[in-house]
């Protein structure tokens, strides 16, 4: 089973990179007529989209709990025991959750483009996880941290806890930490603004002043397309099939410095099948990167080398299982929340050290 989390999470990683080059590129500059070339169409989109001061970012599962529950069944068909009720219960819950879980990140630049701003007093942000609508949320405005969460809606949405079972379970801690008990009643909770700044300007000064990122998106984007073939399917929707045996070795050799290694590479080389690909389709819309739809059920389906029974049963299962990502860069209009209570600077550092 690991092997095939390993093989999926290289697919994910790949295709996540194309988002990532969306806002890493340079050098945008208003989008002009789409090329005939599908590849190029592709690749002068992914350059023209996250130069602006918007972005929102939105990840998903396109899939169905009967779908996720085929691969779990699956995985386990190589399996010399049968999972415990415990864990069978676990794997029902995940396969609840997966296809009702949302992921998105919404930003907005005060100062310069987003890929350019480098203070992040700048920058407005606001992070939403959601399990059917129902949200864990934070909010970065104007220097000043919020947080919320959903603690009823996300019981019943995952049928894991009920809100009282929660009440319970902090009401010691709610005693000494009175903030915890309107955050668990979903109101907004802010933190301390003089240690949030601290934190920050202590992160700034540990930074090196030339840090850079491990992977340069630009450069990672550019692996990908060069090894990768690309048809227009319709106006707008273009398919990208990527071999996956070239790419791997191409994103490592982007910087021989980083720790994604020639050896690690030709290590998860020796997982995958000649012939392997990644089938994405890409939208396209005034000249910009809307969309991006990667077939994760045909990677576990036919990436893994192995031939044991679980890589056996995943190659004929019939499940649908897709990673998307929508962009969106329009204002998303982040405004400051109204804090029912705020997390003193003593409450912030016994939390982020642990206690």
């Amino acid at each position: 089973m690991r092997k095939m989390v390993a093989v999926s999470a290289a697919a994910s990683a790949s295709a996540l990179l194309l988002v990532a080059g969306c806002s890493g590129t340079t050098g945008g500059t208003n989008p002009g007529p789409v090329s005939a070339d599908p590849k190029t169409a592709v690749a002068d989109a992914f350059t023209q989209t996250g130069q602006g001061k918007d972005s929102t970012v939105a990840f998903k599962f396109d899939t169905t709990e009967a779908d996720v529950q085929k691969v779990f069944d699956a995985m386990n068909s190589g399996s010399s025991s049968t999972p415990n009720p415990s864990t069978q219960q676990t794997m029902k819950s995940v396969a609840k959750i997966i296809p009702l879980t949302t992921f998105k990140v919404a930003t907005h630049s005060n100062g310069d483009s987003l890929n350019a701003e480098k203070d992040p007093n700048k920058i407005d942000a606001n992070v939403n996880i959601a399990v059917d609508g129902k949200p864990i949320e934070f909010t970065w405005l104007a220097s000043r941290a919020f947080l919320r969460a959903d603690v009823q809606g996300l019981g019943q949405a995952t049928g894991l806890f009920t809100i009282d079972q929660v009440k319970m379970y902090t009401a010691d801690s709610a005693r000494t930490m009175p903030w915890i008990t309107p955050l668990v009643e979903g109101k907004w909770v802010e933190a301390d603004s003089a240690s949030v700044k601290q934190m920050i300007q202590k992160a700034q000064a540990s930074a090196a002043p030339s840090a850079s990122p491990s992977i340069d998106p630009k450069k990672a984007q550019a692996a990908i397309l060069d090894n990768s073939e690309v048809t227009k399917v319709s106006d707008g929707t273009y398919k990208v099939v990527t071999d996956a045996k070239k790419v791997i070795p191409a994103l490592a050799a982007i910087d021989p410095n980083d720790s994604f290694t020639d050896q690690k590479a030709q290590d998860a080389l020796k997982q995958i099948k000649d012939g392997a690909n990644l089938d994405s389709t890409v939208t396209i819309a005034n000249g910009k990167v809307t969309k991006i739809d990667v077939d994760l059920a045909d990677v576990l389906r036919t990436w893994p080398q192995s031939t044991d029974k679980t890589a056996q049963a995943l190659a004929q299962a019939d499940f649908k299982l897709n990673g998307v990502a929508e962009i969106n860069e329009d204002n998303p209009n982040i405004t400051a929340p109204q804090p029912a209570a705020t997390i003193p600077a003593k409450d912030l550092q016994g939390l982020t050290q642990g206690r």
